[in-house]
């Protein structure tokens, strides 16, 4: 009995300790995604108005504002090594909103805020380092994941009329974070590439001055970690390679 087992032992195909499941890796040989020398230009760019009329909401009502959104981001990668590159973007944002009147009604004490509006401009740099994790062999389809440092800056004004006059409030920020930014990149031609990407991990430290009526100053300091992925804030970018 001994003996029929080793035999059957001695049978068996030499490759048999390969364990061979048919799970294959997702990068198959085949075309890199971006190639090493390749040069890619692009960015992202949103334009987003918004507004309400006698709206009401839990326990505010007659809510009447508009407002808009512009933000545009020119981005430029260069790939050293395949599927790795390395970038510059830099951005600019502009937040403007408009609060005509809104009411807060508790029991029997009412709250009425009339004439609300701020405006923010921002601008911001940020050097990144992308790894592209190609699908398949055409060398078409990738998933990335990139990492980035990021230096922003800008002023915003705040004024809202009350029973005395209108007051308003400047500020000046100053931010400095890291984050982790994973998406999917797909070339339509054989240059123009388009991707879809959200933040996942951000560590931030933030400064802001601020001067009330021109008399007052305070100031304030931040720091703060996140670690979520916001399927809500997908950005969608363009990008030409040569």
């Amino acid at each position: 009995m001994t003996v029929l087992f080793a035999l059957c032992v001695c049978a068996l195909p030499a490759h048999a300790d390969r364990n061979d499941r048919g799970i294959t890796s997702l990068k198959a040989k085949g075309e890199p995604f971006v190639r090493e020398g390749v040069w890619t230009v692009g960015g992202t760019a949103s334009v987003s108005t918004f507004g309400a009329d006698k709206y009401a909401i839990a326990i505010i009502n007659d809510i009447n504002f508009e407002g808009y959104n512009v933000s545009l981001s020119p981005d430029a990668m260069y790939a050293f090594a395949d599927d790795f590159v390395m970038g510059v973007s830099l951005g600019y944002s502009r937040d403007k909103m408009n609060l005509h009147s809104a009411g807060v009604t508790i029991s029997s004490v009412g709250i009425n805020v009339n004439d609300y509006n701020s405006i923010s401009s921002d601008m911001m740099g940020t050097v990144f380092f992308r790894k592209y994790l190609t699908l398949g062999t055409s060398g078409r389809f990738a998933l990335y994941a990139d990492g980035g440092l990021s230096i922003s800056g800008g002023r915003s004004r705040i004024s809202n009329r009350q029973t005395g006059g209108i007051v308003g409030t400047y500020e000046k920020n100053f931010k400095v974070s890291v984050n982790v930014n994973p998406g999917f990149a797909a070339y339509i031609t054989d240059h123009l590439a388009l991707c879809i990407g959200t933040g996942i991990l951000g560590v931030e430290c933030s400064w802001t001055d601020q001067i009330h009526n021109q008399v007052a100053t305070g100031s304030r300091e931040g720091f703060g970690a996140s670690c979520i992925l916001n399927i809500l804030a997908l950005r969608l970018g363009v990008y030409y390679s040569f």
